[in-house]
């Protein structure tokens, strides 16, 4: 696929990989419409464009949204050889206090969302003889393992289920179809997601600095399946390895970290957190006591805790486990949540984990 010359309209342009996404058409030859549910920012963005570029606002959410923005894109391009779906949002937290609200309100723009896009663009690709369709999941809609996200997943894992339907209903309309699995990337996206009874900090803990990826490098990876008519385009390394894993174990929770034998990976960890002075013995406390529950989680080979030697005000913590499963059991068990919520009202920062091997 070739970019010059082409129309794109992108639902959810407004910042983040959908703004990179944009400008890399843009400067690729593309003429570009974008929508965003903040129409300032779209705007903003086409502002920046080296060709022709419009802008304008969309809520995924509101099918007369959805069909005004179809209508702009049309009026302004004539035609639209590629759709991007890249609008999203974000639930997650313990998942036996997650209200039914917030299931509704992610569901109706996730995947209700996707749908209202589909029936506004789909006809009328179809009448100008075909184009393509990219639907934005997410790498956790491949490998869906965190613990408090289950929500946030089963959408991801739905779009993918999604996509593989409708490339099948579009083969003879001319209008090819790919879905897009972005890794862990420095945009503000999680941050305005809506939580359930764990704090922010908890989702970006155990993903180290040096594992995101920038908005700019994921639209890269999305750019480079697309010159490659790829159905599936994850920004995920070495996928095809974790999904070949997966199958083999039947699918099994953490199975996409199994090693190269089918077996579990010891995990070795060091985490640690900022605590004031006064406070360091509380949660030192706090900690200790838990520590002895720890112990006897499933999967638990070492676990404790320890005063920096550099920093009186850093604890350093210190885990082994089975395998990634086991982590990722031990951050959802019975009390481990009550433990860090302590913490941090005793005024705890800059919380992370991270894996050593």
């Amino acid at each position: 696929m070739e970019f010059k010359g082409k129309t794109a309209a992108i639902i959810g342009g407004g910042g983040g990989i959908g703004r990179e996404l944009a400008l890399m058409l843009n400067e690729a030859g593309a003429r570009v419409v974008i929508g965003d549910v903040d129409g300032a920012a779209a705007k903003g963005v086409a502002a920046q464009a080296v060709a022709e570029m419009h802008a304008t606002s969309c809520d995924i959410g509101e099918d007369a949204s959805v069909n005004a923005f179809a209508d702009f894109a049309f009026d302004k391009l004539g035609r639209v050889d590629l759709l991007f779906n890249h609008a999203g949002v974000s639930v997650g937290g313990l998942l036996e206090q997650i209200p039914s609200e917030d299931w509704n309100w992610m569901l109706n723009v996730n995947l209700t969302g996707l749908g209202r896009s589909i029936s506004a663009f789909v006809p009328r690709m179809t009448e100008q003889g075909g184009g393509w369709i990219v639907n934005t999941s997410s790498g956790l809609g491949l490998f869906h393992d965190m613990p408090f996200g289950g929500p946030y997943l089963a959408t991801k894992a739905g779009i993918i289920a999604y996509s593989r339907a409708l490339a099948t209903y579009t083969r003879n309309r001319g209008i090819g179809v790919s879905v897009f699995c972005p890794d862990a990337t420095a945009t503000n996206f999680m941050s305005a997601g809506r939580l359930t009874g764990i704090p922010k900090e908890i989702l970006a803990a155990g993903v180290s600095a040096d594992q995101i990826q920038t908005a700019r490098q994921a639209a890269e990876v999305l750019i480079e399946g697309l010159k490659a008519d790829r159905f599936l385009i994850s920004a995920v390394p070495d996928t095809s390895e974790k999904l070949l894993a997966m199958a083999k174990a039947d699918l099994a929770p953490e199975s996409d970290a199994f090693d190269e034998h089918g077996q579990s990976r010891v995990v070795v960890s060091k985490g640690g957190l900022r605590v004031p002075l006064d406070k360091r013995d509380e949660a030192l406390a706090l900690f200790r006591e838990f520590a002895g529950i720890t112990q006897g989680h499933y999967g638990c080979q070492f676990y404790d805790i320890a005063i920096s030697a550099s920093d009186p005000e850093q604890l350093v913590i210190f885990e082994v486990w089975d395998s990634k499963a086991a982590l990722d059991a031990h951050a959802a068990a019975p009390g481990a949540m009550d433990l860090i919520m302590k913490l941090f009202a005793l005024g705890a920062s800059d919380f992370g984990v991270q894996e050593i091997r």
